[in-house]
């Protein structure tokens, strides 16, 4: 829908469009979006280009900080930033609009993922999926509970059972490739599939949820969990898979590992 806005903008000013720059499923709130970063790279060389056309600013960024610098540098440059919904002229008046509809961009952004991690809180107090693939060994009922996927789940107690027995990642996966087992995506197992299958708190009927810090305000990955206050501990809201006095066994087995290896399956 946006494209065809933007073409349509185009053909009635008489302009030619000659390059599209896209991230699907990025949020905007990051300038780390690689055909953003190739605009902007682009922006530099001196195009033959002068016009940079969006649906509306908050596909531009929904960052203010970035919003002001990335359009300060495309003015440096003497490229026009047109959106095609929200128009300002160059007057003070109108870039002082732009601004404030930056800033207005930023703060729908927040308030919008505010109210989304409410909904997500109060899902989760249920017991309810919050998104994503569920863990091996569950499927999901049409209310959104977690379900046993019975051969699923032997696949997942015997990883359990082979490494409370010993045995190392690379072993297991070999093993568990060899009867033709996938991983809950289809792929075969490596040794790198192992960690979150053996920390997921599920498997003992605890349903835990926004326990982790995935990204800092950077935008930088990190492993540190967020304050007990600040997570949802819902016992006994999954089908038990795992005795839980096993799992307490084998995660005083494991290693320390970072989210980022617990995630890689």
């Amino acid at each position: 829908y946006q494209r065809r806005v933007i073409t349509e903008y185009c053909e009635k000013n008489n302009m030619v469009l000659v390059k599209e720059y896209v991230d699907e499923g990025i949020s905007g709130t990051t300038d780390k979006r690689d055909s953003f970063q190739l605009l902007i790279a682009d922006v530099k060389s001196s195009p033959e280009w002068n016009n940079v056309i969006v649906y509306d600013y908050s596909r531009f960024s929904r960052d203010i900080v970035d919003s002001v610098n990335y359009a300060h540098l495309l003015d440096l440059y003497g490229i026009n930033l047109i959106s095609v919904t929200q128009t300002y002229d160059k007057t003070n008046e109108g870039q002082l609009m732009r601004n404030v509809t930056f800033a207005f961009n930023e703060y729908y952004s927040k308030n919008n993922g505010k109210m989304t991690h409410a909904a997500l809180t109060t899902r989760a107090q249920k017991g309810l999926h919050c998104g994503g693939v569920p863990p091996l060994g569950y499927d999901l009922d049409e209310d959104g509970k977690l379900t046993i996927n019975g051969y699923e789940a032997r696949i997942v107690q015997e990883i359990f059972d082979m490494y409370e027995k010993g045995y190392s990642y690379a072993k297991m996966a070999k093993i568990l490739n060899d009867k033709g087992y996938t991983s809950k995506y289809g792929r075969p197992f490596s040794k790198n599939s192992f960690s979150s299958i053996l920390q997921q708190e599920k498997y003992i009927g605890k349903y835990v949820w926004n326990k982790v810090i995935y990204k800092d305000v950077r935008g930088v990955r990190t492993s540190k969990q967020k304050d007990i206050e600040e997570q949802v501990i819902a016992p006994d809201m999954c089908p038990e898979i795992i005795n839980p006095k096993q799992f307490e066994r084998v995660n005083e087995l494991l290693p320390a590992v970072t989210i980022e290896e617990a995630q890689t399956l």
